[in-house]
């Protein structure tokens, strides 16, 4: 009897042939040699003994086809494979010895292919491999997701830490005027942003570039459609601009109730200002201090009590004045932009030490504070910066900017909270650094130092300690 053999293919890795052929009717015995386990003979119900390949059945499936008692739920059609036909074994032994049948090992059959519809899949077995993909799948059976949660767990721990600690306060200031230097700029931006929302009434946005100033009004005029806004412009590496746009708030506005100097520079380009000083000299300190002498009268007549901040940098800490007859280092050569910088930053320290003190004697409702944003990343000033130049450096940098440094509305939180903070309402003279006051260096304590330095100022700009505040020399157009 010639055997039709065909490929059957598999999900499972084994099955029992026995259990499957009997389904059919058709095999009456089946038949494994012990010592060989690849001999598989089978014998029919109407024929003689056969030898078959293990990975071989009858063709029992294409030939005769009875229907399952219950159908599985889901049937689709065997994948066949054609073999070569082999030929019938010589016959077997009428008589068998009983031998105990052993299922066929088909683990080498491919566990991809498609299940073949005769074979019913137990119920046990599909558990078993629901329980086996469970495990598998694991997370705990790998160390690999225990480090990545760790780096990311120090990673937010340090963008945490550097961030500083966010503004305690959440009051409203409203029916306030505030003026804002340096408002394009990263944090001046965001110092902006949180005084609108914070309700102020009216918004006098300093900037260089006055389309710049519009821009900024356009999109806060979205969050914040009762505020009014007014952009004038401010250059300060010219005095007379400064003048210029005292003029114009004083015409505008008789009672301010806060004046943020946000405004600053890093590594200019160029040399000195029309006015003939170093420019972080003149941008950062001389101008701000021009600027808030002549504001003084609009600020003091405010109900609340008008606020100034001077927004410095912790790089004061590394500044030197090595001449004390030269507070402002007039006589020194120029040095390097971050002396420069740093010098800047002190004199603003200092002087504002030296008006607190004055407006306290004189009994003044106007405070003025220092503070230091921290290290902000989006500001724009290293822009001039030597070591951002290179392209290489700006791959390597920008990471660990973004890891290291604060943006622009962290570094925003500690001047809003001296701005809007009911209990500094009587704070003057001090240095706030991430909301909280610190300690100041032993030179910006001293006071000596801070009267020459003031007094140095004051004829920097143009003005003589016997001058009042509200008269304005004539701006040179």
């Amino acid at each position: 009897m010639a055997v039709h053999a065909f490929m059957v293919v598999l999900e499972e890795p084994k099955f029992d042939v026995e259990r499957e052929a009997r389904k059919f009717g058709v095999i009456d015995e089946i038949y494994v040699d012990p010592k060989q386990p690849t001999h598989v003979y089978v014998k029919y119900k109407q024929g003689d003994w056969n030898r078959v390949h293990p990975a071989a059945v009858e063709q029992l499936y294409s030939e005769i086809q009875p229907p399952l008692e219950e159908p599985p739920v889901e049937q689709r059609p065997v994948e066949l494979q054609c073999l070569e036909i082999q030929q019938p074994l010589e016959e077997s032994p009428v008589e068998q010895p009983p031998v105990e049948l052993q299922s066929i090992d088909c683990s080498f059959l491919p566990v991809s292919a498609v299940r073949a519809h005769a074979f019913d899949v137990g119920e046990s077995t599909g558990m078993d491999e629901i329980r086996k993909a469970l495990v598998e799948a694991d997370p705990f059976a790998s160390w690999w997701p225990f480090v990545l949660a760790g780096i990311v767990f120090v990673i937010g721990t340090v963008r945490t830490y550097m961030g500083g600690q966010p503004c305690p306060n959440t009051n409203t200031v409203p029916g306030r005027v505030c003026v804002v230097t340096g408002a394009t700029g990263g944090i001046g931006r965001e110092v902006c942003r949180e005084l609108v929302r914070r309700q102020v009434r009216h918004l006098v946005v300093a900037c260089r570039q006055p389309e710049q100033g519009d821009a900024l009004c356009a999109a806060l005029r979205k969050e914040a459609p009762d505020c009014t806004y007014e952009v004038v412009p401010l250059d300060l590496r010219s005095f007379d601009s400064v003048r210029r746009f005292v003029r114009q708030v004083q015409n505008s506005h008789r009672t301010l109730d806060a004046l943020v100097n946000c405004a600053g520079v890093i590594f200019p380009p160029g040399g000195r200002t029309a006015d003939g000083f170093e420019q972080h000299l003149q941008c950062n300190f001389l101008s701000h201090f021009l600027l808030t002498q002549l504001l003084l009268p609009e600020l003091s007549r405010s109900p609340h009590g008008g606020r100034i901040v001077h927004v410095s940098a912790h790089g004061y800490t590394a500044a030197k004045i090595t001449d004390r007859d030269d507070p402002l280092n007039l006589q020194q050569p120029l040095g390097a932009g971050r002396d420069a910088f740093a010098h800047s930053k002190l004199a603003i320290v200092m002087a504002g030490r030296v008006l607190a003190k004055q407006l306290a004697r004189e009994g003044s409702n106007v405070t003025i504070n220092s503070c230091s944003p921290g290290l902000v990343r989006g500001t724009g000033h290293l822009r001039h910066s030597p070591i951002m130049q290179a392209l290489f450096a700006k791959v390597i940098t920008y990471p660990w900017m973004w890891l290291f440094m604060k943006n622009p509305a962290q570094g925003a939180h500690t001047i809003i909270r001296l701005v809007t903070d009911p209990a500094l309402a009587a704070s003057s003279g001090d240095f706030y650094n991430d909301c909280e006051r610190v300690e100041l260096t032993e030179l910006a304590k001293d006071d000596e130092l801070a009267e020459r330095l003031f007094r140095a100022a004051l004829r920097a700009v143009g003005l003589s300690d016997g001058q009042l505040r509200n008269e304005l020399p004539e701006a040179q157009d």
